[in-house]
């Protein structure tokens, strides 16, 4: 299944695979690339927002 639910991709036991430059590699949610924005987002809101406007 392709996601992008942090409550689906932290289920217990979820497998996340993550495709690279270097093929499939398994990863722990927490250090997918889509974890890091929506905390990044959800620590600072404001500033994410700001971030992404001024870009």
């Amino acid at each position: 299944m392709a996601t992008h639910s942090p409550l689906i991709m932290a289920y217990p036991g979820a497998t996340l695979l993550n495709m690279t430059d270097q093929g499939i590699v398994e990863r722990p949610y927490q250090m997918t690339e889509h974890f890091r924005i929506l905390r990044e987002f959800y620590l600072d809101p404001d500033s994410f927002m700001d971030g992404i406007f001024c870009e």
